[in-house]
């Protein structure tokens, strides 16, 4: 990679939308700093004096100690801190080694006052950083996904019949903003029509829209969630069946619908956000501590009185990102392949509860066996590090 200032900053919005002149003296009053792994940047209740711009790498943010995001290449670190001249609320912490581009406080401010573009840009993400969203964002696992849904925010429930053409259909989503038109009513559902239908039973097939109805390409069964119901079984339900959205049912009644969006903008440590968090990391020292956030969040679940097979799924669904993960990792120091890695006893049923060990069985189809039990042994040790329980009969 680069490490040239300019190239690098005249690529990424919004310093692309800036001059190049105004980008070559950014790149001369500007610095390249090396962040060793595990080096703190910034600790929360600290004052910042510069945008820091991540050219190379990966850090942490995190919040009161609980993890909060990953910052990637082209992200900004300080921004929300220089604009409303308040200490940082974050602490920041070098995953990998990085780099970042450093630019001075003035610099910055002066870029804000003399191109209402580049303020723009970041007076919107700054918002964005402050709305209740991302405030949510800092909160427990049990804060949102243990909200009953009929509490939650949810999208507007439209209907058409089956009759209605296409194109009456895309005029209701488009008025109405939506990625979606249910077909039926509130107390008697027949299908639902979403933006990948429009896109792969309609144009992908050149029907014409005046003439094709809903009736002929609505998909049902729909499948729908209890207004009582979890936030995270939601999740869980969106997860199993490959699916966006669900209808929410109160009484027998649509009364709107639930979309992963929707949850994600909330952007809480639910069971999709840490999902993200475990695919994304590569340290083992992160990924307990994922661990260790989740066993802190579990607890609480187990008191709401909720049905306990749910919960164990969803303890089950999380564990398995971290087999998969440490399954990545073992990989990159044994290499092996045509294999299947199976999980046995209490986490194969999904009915994991907290600090279940996991027995596990792995399967290959052809090679040298020792390489395999090599292979076999590397996973656990990393599963162990984690956090994972030992299992007391060795299996």
């Amino acid at each position: 990679m680069s490490l040239d200032i300019k190239s690098f900053l005249k690529k990424i919005p919004p310093f692309s939308l800036l001059p190049d002149e105004e980008i070559s003296h950014i790149s001369q009053r500007a610095k390249l700093d090396y962040i060793p792994k595990d080096q703190t940047v910034i600790k929360q209740g600290e004052k910042v004096d510069s945008l820091f711009v991540v050219l190379k790498g990966s850090l942490s943010l995190k919040k009161n100690g609980n993890l909060v995001d990953i910052l990637q290449e082209e992200d900004f670190i300080g921004d929300t801190s220089l604009i409303f001249n308040q200490p940082y609320q974050f602490d920041v912490k070098a995953v990998k080694d990085s780099i970042l581009i450093i630019i001075p406080s003035q610099v910055f401010k002066g870029l804000l006052e003399k191109h209402p573009e580049f303020k723009e840009f970041f007076t919107k993400t700054t918002i964005n950083k402050l709305t209740e969203g991302y405030k949510n964002i800092q909160s427990h696992l049990e804060d949102i996904s243990i909200t009953p849904i009929n509490t939650f925010k949810l999208k507007k429930a439209v209907f058409c019949k089956d009759t209605d053409s296409i194109t009456t259909i895309v005029k209701k989503m488009c008025d109405e903003n939506l990625s979606y038109c249910l077909v039926g009513d509130r107390a008697n559902l027949t299908g639902i029509i979403t933006d990948k239908d429009l896109k792969d039973k309609v144009l992908a097939k050149a029907l014409p829209p005046n003439t094709t109805t809903a009736g002929e390409i609505k998909t049902y069964p729909v499948e729908t969630i209890q207004s009582d119901s979890f936030v995270f079984e939601a999740v869980l339900k969106m997860i199993k069946k490959n699916i966006k959205r669900l209808p929410v049912v109160e009484k027998g009644q649509v009364i709107g619908v639930i979309e992963d969006r929707d949850i994600f903008i909330h952007q809480s440590r639910n069971i999709v956000y840490l999902s993200n968090q475990i695919e994304m990391e590569d340290s083992i020292d992160n990924l307990r501590e994922l661990y260790i956030t989740v066993e802190d969040a579990i607890e609480p679940l187990f008191k709401t009185g909720k049905d306990i097979e749910i919960l164990q799924k969803y303890i089950a669904e999380i564990n398995d990102r971290f087999v998969k993960k440490a399954i990545q990792l073992a990989l990159k120091e044994v290499e092996v392949d045509n294999f299947s890695f199976l999980v046995l006893g209490s986490e194969g049923r999904r009915e994991q509860t907290i600090n279940t060990d996991i027995d596990n069985s792995l399967v290959f189809l052809s090679g040298n066996r020792e390489r395999f039990l090599q292979f076999g042994k590397k996973v656990i040790q990393i599963l162990l590090q984690i956090g994972f329980p030992e299992c007391e009969g060795k299996v």
